[in-house]
This record gives structure tokens, C-alpha cells and sequence, in this order.
């Protein structure tokens, strides 16, 4: 039984190996090509789906929205009709069990991008919100949302990968 045990262990081990090694080799998937070609976005709060804090919500939107404004890459709009693009942004605390075993869990802020004419996802970040004692709550939301909108300007910086090149 421990034989076994082992070889079935060691077939794993070599199984992940291989599957590593593939992936690591594979290249780069071509990225939406709407993300790169839009000019004008709209930013859409859907903080308030969940159950949150008073003026949770606002704070969210508000931060992201100045944040992609000072950002200057996309023209906001006050339209979804108008925009290129849908940017989602949502505050939630996920419920349910941790790897730690605490039915609570961090706080985090979600962006969905998606396509306003198909209504499908075109790419989605997601990015902790954990307090320390050192910072208040304000500047633990002000750091998260800065780093979600540079999670977009790394995506928008890496360009439309040219399948043909990657094909090769």
C-alpha cells in the first residue's frame, strides 16, 4: 500500500512538472483588441450588490473614477450608449472559508471590463483590501484603488499581442 502510495505520488510530481514546463513555453495569448482600440469609457459602480459599509460605495467609485480621470488614457463618459468600454468597479467581502479556517475574509475591490455591444467580460482584476494598524481605512482604499488602476495601465501598456508572431 505505501508503494503505491509513493509511485502515485512520484507520477503526480512528474505529471506537474511537465504540465509547468508546457505552460511556461506556451506563447502569449492574443489580448481583447477593445481594450487597446477604445478611446471612451464608462464607469459603472456595482459596489452596491453586496452588503457594505454607508458610503462604501461612493468611495469606491469616486476614488476609481478620479483615479482613471487623472490617468487621462480614456474620455469618460456619462453614458454606458457612448462609451467603447464598461469598467465595473466593485467593492465586496467574500464570505465563506479561508485557507486559515476564518469564515471571514479581506475585503477586495473587483473591475470587470466588458464590451458594451456583447456584454461580455473582456478582462476582470481583483486586488485585496487589507488594513493594518499602521494606515486608516482611507488610505487602505486610496492604495488599493491605485493599484487596480495600474493593474489597467499595465494590461493597456503590453499592446495587442500579434498572433502571428506569437503563432511562430
Amino acid at each position: 500500500m505505501e508503494q503505491t502510495m509513493q509511485r502515485w505520488m512520484m507520477l503526480f510530481v512528474v505529471l506537474l512538472c511537465a504540465s509547468s514546463a508546457v505552460v511556461a513555453q506556451a506563447p502569449p495569448a492574443p489580448l481583447p483588441a477593445r481594450i487597446f482600440a477604445a478611446k471612451k469609457i464608462f464607469i459603472s459602480n456595482a459596489s452596491g450588490e453586496t452588503v457594505i459599509g454607508p458610503g462604501v460605495s461612493e468611495l469606491t467609485y469616486n476614488g476609481f473614477y478620479a483615479g482613471m480621470k487623472a490617468w487621462g488614457r480614456y474620455e469618460l463618459e456619462s453614458a454606458p450608449a457612448a462609451a467603447d468600454l464598461i469598467f465595473e468597479v466593485r467593492y465586496e467581502t467574500p464570505l465563506g472559508p479561508t485557507n486559515s479556517g476564518n469564515s471571514g475574509q479581506f475585503p477586495e475591490i473587483r473591475l470587470s471590463i466588458f464590451d458594451p455591444k456583447t456584454h461580455v467580460v473582456l478582462w476582470a482584476f481583483c486586488e485585496p483590501l487589507v488594513s493594518t494598524r499602521h494606515k486608516s481605512n482611507q488610505e487602505h482604499l486610496d492604495e488599493t484603488l491605485a493599484n487596480l488602476v495600474n493593474d489597467v495601465k499595465k494590461l493597456v501598456s503590453q499592446g495587442p499581442v500579434n498572433t502571428s508572431a506569437a503563432a511562430r
